[in-house]
């Protein structure tokens, strides 16, 4: 009769002591939390923008780098001087927002809002053409028009 309740502590104990292991092991960097950076200077000209997401911190890291190089390449892929002014006044009033997704059912790789000043990527894209994405996302922006892909 004793054995059972001397096991059943040991057990209980040994519980006890996995569970207080997992949570003092707990990794904050490994939970979503809002995140945000200011890009500066684009084109050289002094522009900025503000790029935002619910991440990780491990997958925050680089993403505004991913954001500036996308966006300076795809300015630099516009055919004549004309277009890669239309593309630069998107950014000249300095308050556009990208806000990077992990899901969303409402569009495949980007989105723009109506009044063409937020641009939502999906975090997958990042890792895609994200040049391609940005410029057709850009070329909405101009309108202003809602637009998805």
């Amino acid at each position: 009769m004793k054995n059972w309740k001397y096991y059943g502590i040991i057990s209980f104990l040994l519980i006890l002591f996995l569970m207080l292991i997992f949570i003092a092991c707990d990794d904050p960097s490994e939970k979503s939390k809002n995140q945000n950076y200011i890009i500066e200077n684009l084109f050289g000209d002094g522009y900025f923008l503000i790029v935002e997401g619910y991440l990780t911190d491990n997958e925050w890291n680089g993403v505004s780098d991913k954001i500036k190089v996308s966006i300076e390449e795809a300015f630099q892929a516009q055919p004549t001087p004309f277009d890669m002014y239309l593309f630069s006044l998107v950014f000249s009033e300095n308050d556009i927002k990208i806000i990077i997704e992990k899901h969303s059912n409402d569009y495949i790789k980007w989105k723009t809002s109506d009044d063409g000043k937020t641009m939502y990527l999906k975090y997958s894209e990042l890792n895609n053409a994200l040049k391609y994405s940005i410029m057709f996302a850009v070329e909405k922006m101009q309108i202003p028009e809602a637009g998805s892909n």
